[in-house]
């Protein structure tokens, strides 16, 4: 398959898999702004490379597979975002790039409270909040955007420090489920063995 048909075809999976989400995890009411989050929040240890763990069901399955993320912290308080994602049935890999900022930079101490940019609804922020991490191991990442001035999307991440990651990280994230979400809806991400991550992901930098 060429360059270009692998482009329409993941293309379509992006629009049918939009549509999917749009069916199933669009919730009553406005994106909350009380929802606790990570207090002293620090981005210097929080940046880095992370591997998506858990995401909600296989309905953003237009994300791809083996979903690494890279955040860099930058002088002028925005936050550089790099994702590297694979798509099934060999159709190839994408490499995303945006930013996010404070939702409230001044903010003494600092909360983890993001607003970040998608490259399909720039300049659009949605809300990318970091509700709990210990930042070499696990992180919980909240997802809010308006869908309609009534109804929202409302959506969980768990991202981890290593591609496979250890029992106690496995055993501490099975707590968290009960805590921020319903484990039943959440699907697990293809990483470590089941990946072959490229020269890419493991880039130093994002913008």
């Amino acid at each position: 398959m060429d360059e270009t048909a692998k482009s329409f075809v993941r293309t379509l999976i992006v629009l049918c898999s939009l549509s999917a989400v749009q069916g199933i995890w669009v919730v009553p009411g406005h994106c909350p702004s009380d929802r606790p989050v990570e207090k002293n929040f620090n981005m210097t240890k929080y940046a880095g490379l992370w591997y998506e763990y858990l995401r909600p069901d296989d309905n953003y399955a237009f994300l791809g597979d083996c979903n690494t993320i890279f955040y860099t912290a930058h002088h002028n308080g925005t936050i550089g975002i790099r994702t590297f994602r694979e798509f099934p049935e060999n159709l190839g890999y994408e490499v995303d790039e945006t930013f996010a900022v404070f939702t409230e930079p001044e903010q003494n101490p600092l909360e983890g409270r993001w607003n970040i940019s998608y490259r399909w609804n720039d300049p659009f922020f949605a809300n990318h909040w970091i509700l709990e991490t210990d930042y070499d191991n696990y992180s919980v990442t909240y997802f809010c955007r308006e869908a309609s001035p009534d109804t929202s999307f409302d959506d969980f991440f768990i991202y981890t420090r290593k591609s496979s990651p250890s029992a106690e990280t496995r055993a501490r994230i099975d707590k968290l489920l009960h805590r921020y979400y319903k484990s039943e809806y959440l699907f697990k991400q293809k990483q470590g063995g089941e990946c072959h991550y490229t020269s890419e992901q493991s880039l130093t930098d994002s913008p």
